[in-house]
């Protein structure tokens, strides 16, 4: 929620800078840092503020302090002892810190939500979800960014076109993107900062008022005294069966300390199913095959289901739609024509395996595809939804009549 205010402080802003393209004059365009920063602390502290009060009135006692278990059923905070038939474990996550000499000069993204002052410059380690989200906020804020992306691609795990897309986005922008980098060090100069990187077979440095690690997030289940409390965990996280339930059978455990997909949405949705077992038994298994989820980047990325790689590698003959947004009249309209939206097919039957889009407002569209999903309505139950007109959705159910069209002519004997 915090990042969201800043990314939507910063589309503001983005849309006030060009308000001319649409016959609006702005005199004495200005970016008050310090007004954004006060605008999100408002507002989260409302939504933070209001949850101690609503557990309090739901019987829930809120404990404050570090946990560790004594035994199989038993935490202990603070010198005090908590018994339980039942313990939830939903301990977060925390930035993956890698080995890199002079890492302790180097920021985190939590940093970079209370940042008080705008640097110049910005050097990003690492070009995943969080890296690219706060790459984008700092650059339209006039902060001249570098990111430095340890494999090929931005974004690993998306579909390839969206990841090819976000990168084009991003260097049109201004962002500068580096990839199959190697960073060595990071060592102070004259109260800058410089990075050594190998990148292409060659030694590399490049000089910023601020550096970030963007490596990604790791369970934070250390202290814990798991060992104590009968659980089993790894590298990746606390280990649980399909039920969400430990090695202990008392305890279950979600969110970002299990590993997966570290998503808001999705702790919530495994603590809800783990509440569910642990009181009414085993009886509900936990499903990640439909869950979508947004790049706040902008403009955005989201995906459900699998991308087209993953469906070839299942062996699944597939095929794939793609419109862009260019072509989109309301996309126009707005302004707004980077991207497209994709839809991933299951060829003959016409199964929807996946969608991925990429532009305006990717995060609200790519919930008709996962309901869709959901129901399990086909590519051809899609192009029969009637859209409103001019809409942004109504690209989508357009490729769908089209790819419809095409399986139809596909299909037709030689």
């Amino acid at each position: 929620m915090p990042k969201k205010a800043l990314v939507r402080a910063m589309e503001v802003w983005e849309t006030v800078k060009k308000a001319d393209v649409f016959g609006v004059e702005v005199k004495q365009q200005r970016l008050n840092w310090h007004k954004v920063l006060h605008r999100k602390d408002h507002w989260i502290d409302k939504f933070v503020g209001g949850k101690e009060p609503f557990l309090e009135k739901q019987g829930v006692d809120l404990v404050y302090g570090e946990a560790k278990f004594v035994d199989v059923h038993t935490l202990q905070v603070d010198g005090k002892t908590y018994t339980a038939d039942r313990i939830l474990i939903g301990a977060g996550s925390k930035p993956v810190m890698p080995p890199i000499e002079g890492i302790e000069h180097a920021k985190t993204n939590r940093e970079l939500l209370t940042l008080p002052e705008l640097p110049e410059t910005i050097v990003m380690i690492g070009g995943g979800v969080i890296g690219l989200e706060f790459s984008h906020i700092y650059h339209a804020a006039g902060v001249k960014v570098t990111i430095l992306q340890r494999g090929s691609v931005l974004l690993k795990g998306q579909d390839r076109d969206s990841s090819e897309e976000i990168r084009k986005i991003s260097e049109k922008k201004g962002i500068d993107v580096i990839t199959n980098t190697n960073v060595r060090q990071i060592r102070e100069k004259n109260g800058q900062y410089v990075v050594h990187f190998e990148a292409g077979g060659k030694q590399h440095t490049i000089e910023a008022d601020l550096v970030v690690i963007a490596a990604g997030r790791k369970p934070d289940i250390e202290g814990l005294d798991l060992n104590k409390g009968g659980i089993d965990y790894d590298g990746n996280g606390i280990k649980v069966n399909e039920y969400l339930q430990t090695s202990n059978e008392r305890v279950y455990a979600a969110g970002d300390c299990i590993g997966g997909m570290m998503l808001t949405p999705v702790a919530s949705y495994e603590a809800r199913l783990a509440i569910l077992n642990a009181f009414k038994g085993n009886k509900t298994k936990v499903d990640y095959a439909i869950i979508p989820h947004t790049v706040f980047t902008m403009p955005q990325v989201a995906t459900v289901g699998l991308t087209e790689d993953q469906a070839r590698a299942k062996g699944i003959d597939v095929v794939s739609y793609k419109t862009p947004f260019k072509h989109n009249g309301t996309a126009i309209l707005l302004g707004e024509t980077d991207g497209f939206i994709k839809l991933v097919i299951e060829r003959g039957s016409g199964k929807i395996l996946g969608g991925h889009i990429v532009g305006i407002e990717a995060g609200e569209l790519i919930h008709e595809i996962a309901i869709a999903m959901r129901v399990n309505m086909n590519i051809y139950d899609l192009a029969n939804v009637v859209q409103v007109h001019p809409t942004l959705s109504e690209g989508l159910i357009l490729m769908a009549q089209q790819a419809v069209r095409e399986l139809a002519t596909q299909s037709v004997p030689k």
